[in-house]
């Protein structure tokens, strides 16, 4: 199945495989750890979707019932996969939170709305390119 690239921007992938610039998500990084295999790399922005498409919910849940190390676990969970896609400033906000779960347990709103915005992007960005909800 073929991509759906209704943005100009994409990155080159070995001089002739195009993929689209994703929000949020730095592509050439993302496909580097995917070893330049695009097919793959999408196959994997859409699984980090699906996953973490209710990782605010689910934390902020987690949080309010004082279940700190579950909302450390799932934050670690979505850090490491973030920053093996690209999402270098989603895998920093998600590093900030982790660490203010595992000395508080309650991290300050600034924290965890920086982790919201940033999540929100890469997922809406991923929403768009690949028409998923």
């Amino acid at each position: 199945h073929g991509h759906v690239l209704h943005r100009a921007a994409c990155v080159e992938v070995r001089g002739d495989t195009l993929f689209p610039q994703l929000r949020g998500i730095d592509t050439a990084v993302g496909l580097q750890y995917m070893m330049n295999k695009p097919t793959v790399y999408e196959q994997v922005l859409k699984h980090f979707h699906a996953r973490f498409k209710g990782a605010v919910h689910d934390i902020r849940f987690a949080i309010l019932r004082g279940e700190r190390e579950k909302a450390r676990r799932q934050t670690h969970s979505l850090r490491g996969l973030a920053s093996s896609i690209g999402a270098r400033a989603l895998s920093a906000a998600a590093q900030d939170l982790e660490t203010a779960l595992a000395e508080s347990g309650r991290p300050d709103s600034g924290i965890l709305e920086a982790f919201e915005e940033s999540l929100s992007e890469v997922l809406e960005g991923l929403s768009e390119q690949f028409l998923i909800e």
